[in-house]
């Protein structure tokens, strides 16, 4: 990437976001009915639009499956930011302090609930510390994370972050102090309760981001006993089906399973 940044003159950061807007365009729902829910197609279709964008894409995704199976979750995205983006003004004029990795987890594991459905994080950054208590929690069993930052970039990090590790929820880009909404992304939504054979993002305007925890709402578990009690639902305008291959169950693990990473 920075061989890239070289070759047209561009700055990193602005390479960076530019190329998490191109992950998320291609990871968008639309997108993927498109494709007919093909993840093979889709990584044709992005290799072909940006060989170097694509090789990015296919090594962080490799090595935060790695890196799940090794130690629970893995913030690329937010690593490669703090060493190659984020100014020492950024940090003071927004107080943008991303959390270690290892505090994260000493956190996650003191407050973790196995039998938890919602988290809420009000100032996500690159979504670091929701990642570390999707780590703690039992992939069996339902959740839902509610993510907000008031910096753009933060919100696309924790976006992807979101999408790689299939976690499910949304991403709003708000000032938590004066709860003024200025965009938002719903991650995975094809997962629950109508689940796909490949994750997603969507970019979202306030209610639609407001329908979708309703939804979430309604799915959820009653009794904090973490399992699902049947609840009417009505099902999505197209609902995306693969006749030839076997539904997953809803609530099968997420993790890097919904991708072939022998296909990257």
């Amino acid at each position: 990437m920075g061989n890239y940044c070289h070759t047209f003159g561009k700055d990193f950061a602005i390479i960076f976001d530019e190329w998490l807007d191109w992950m998320i365009a291609f990871f968008d729902r639309d997108n993927v009915l498109r494709h007919d829910c093909d993840f093979s197609k889709i990584c044709d279709e992005m290799k072909e639009s940006n060989e170097t964008y694509y090789k990015c894409f296919t090594s962080i995704a490799k090595e935060t499956a790695k890196q799940i199976e090794d130690k629970g979750w893995f913030d690329a995205f937010g690593t490669i930011y703090e060493e190659k983006v984020k100014t020492g003004y950024k940090a003071s004029s927004m107080g943008q302090f991303f959390t270690p990795a290892a505090l994260c987890d000493g956190l996650a594991r003191i407050v973790a609930d196995k039998n938890r459905t919602f988290t809420y994080d009000p100032a996500c950054g690159s979504g670091r510390l929701p990642l570390a208590m999707w780590g703690q929690l039992d992939k069996d069993k339902f959740h839902y994370f509610m993510l907000g930052d008031l910096d753009p970039l933060s919100c696309k990090m924790s976006a992807m972050n979101m999408m790689l590790h299939g976690m499910f929820g949304i991403v709003e880009r708000r000032d938590a102090l004066r709860m003024t909404f200025f965009g938002g992304y719903i991650i995975n939504e094809m997962c629950y309760p109508f689940p796909c054979a490949i994750p997603s993002i969507r970019v979202a305007d306030e209610l639609e981001c407001r329908k979708n925890l309703e939804l979430a709402k309604a799915y959820a578990p009653k009794g904090g006993d973490g399992q699902h009690e049947a609840v009417k639902i009505e099902p999505p305008v197209v609902e995306p089906k693969k006749p030839s291959e076997p539904t997953p169950q809803a609530q099968q693990p997420r993790q890097l399973s919904l991708f072939n990473l022998e296909d990257l």
